[in-house]
């Protein structure tokens, strides 16, 4: 019920009334999923401050699951949230909430593509060297390349020339 209320007031535009829905939530996994949607709905209507204080106390939520199987779907969520918006730092944080390397770098790689698509290539090239093991940087790079062929491509697919 407490879900129910917190992702419809959300979308009525009711945040603090969403908040406390979601918080009420027992459970841990149910509660950050709740709250997640609260703060993606927070940063689309231009409340970005609130939204990051939402989405860390999400993350934080989202450590307290216990089973790795339902953290990993609750971690998955919430970066796919934080892409979705464009925050990529936040996302590249999230990824710490995977309870393997494997899944983190598949989360990362995703981060990196969605970044170059979204016109910062250079960006996400700098955070891979700045943040990444050097033996895991080529296969972020590979997706950063694939992230800004695809843009190029939607480009000129609608019209636009390539810049030259």
């Amino acid at each position: 019920v407490a879900e129910k209320i917190a992702t419809k007031s959300a979308l009525a535009l009711r945040f603090d009334r969403a908040i406390k829905a979601a918080r009420t939530i027992r459970q841990n996994a149910p509660r950050a999923l709740a709250l997640a949607r609260v703060a993606e709905a927070l940063a689309r209507y231009d409340r970005s401050e609130q939204a990051t204080e939402v989405f860390v106390e999400t993350a934080q939520v989202a450590a307290a699951v216990k089973e790795e199987s339902v953290r990993h779907v609750v971690a998955g969520d919430l970066v796919d949230r934080l892409i979705a918006l464009g925050r990529f730092r936040d996302a590249r944080m999230a990824t710490y909430l995977y309870g393997d390397d494997e899944s983190r770098m598949k989360a990362l790689g995703a981060i990196a593509e969605n970044q170059a698509r979204r016109g910062g290539p250079n960006q996400a090239v700098a955070w891979i060297n700045a943040e990444i093991a050097p033996e895991h940087r080529s296969v972020l790079i590979k997706r950063v390349q694939d992230g800004a062929v695809q843009a190029i491509q939607s480009n000129l697919a609608t019209g636009g020339e390539l810049i030259r």
